[in-house]
């Protein structure tokens, strides 16, 4: 881990707007709060990435080992992230999800995720690309159930670097996490392993 969260910061809580922002997601200031969601300055963000020159403040996203509220890792969305102008004058954002330079694919879990449940070849586990989408699919996975989950939620990275078949072997081996991997390689419709 490049930076280390300070346990109290001026700028630790979410700002109304954040959790404005993050309803239109489906996550609701509860779970903002179990995630471990906290607003940073561009100093702190910075920091926590690896970065200096540029604005880092934002949001930034821990992620947990199972069975831990240890983070391994942190990721931060932008506030303001840089833009790039393709050939016809469009602006499109660039980096707007930052982590730590040269850190490989990861899978993003709940704080406190059971290992159990990784493990249990009942519980289907859907994967979806990021961290809010995967903290959204929590909501909706708990959602009105008494008993459990109906499923798990399971996020990743999508920003691939070094090729396709380097990127499929770092989420497989973070995917060792659980005993699943496995079941989780399946081939696409182009007759391409998709992860």
């Amino acid at each position: 881990m490049v930076g280390q969260l300070p346990v109290q910061t001026s700028s630790a809580h979410l700002s109304p707007g954040d959790f404005a922002s993050l309803e239109a997601r489906w996550i609701d200031r509860d779970l903002a709060h179990a995630a471990g969601l906290r607003r940073v300055d561009s100093l702190t963000g910075g920091d926590l990435v690896g970065r200096k020159c540029g604005n880092y403040a934002g949001i930034v996203i821990p992620y947990f080992y199972p069975d831990s509220l240890q983070v391994r890792e942190y990721r931060l969305r932008r506030d303001q992230p840089d833009f790039e102008y393709d050939s016809s004058g469009n602006s499109t954002p660039r980096q707007k999800y930052l982590s730590a330079p040269g850190r490989a694919n990861m899978l993003y879990l709940m704080p406190l995720i059971e290992r159990s449940l990784l493990a249990d070849p009942e519980l289907a586990i859907v994967i979806t690309e990021g961290q809010f989408k995967t903290l959204a699919l929590w909501r909706l996975a708990s959602h009105q159930v008494s008993d459990g989950l109906r499923f798990l939620p399971r996020g990743f990275r999508a920003y691939i670097t070094g090729g396709a078949r380097s990127a499929r072997r770092r989420v497989r081996t973070d995917l060792a996490l659980t005993s699943k991997a496995r079941s989780l390689t399946s081939t696409g419709s182009c007759g391409k392993e998709d992860v």
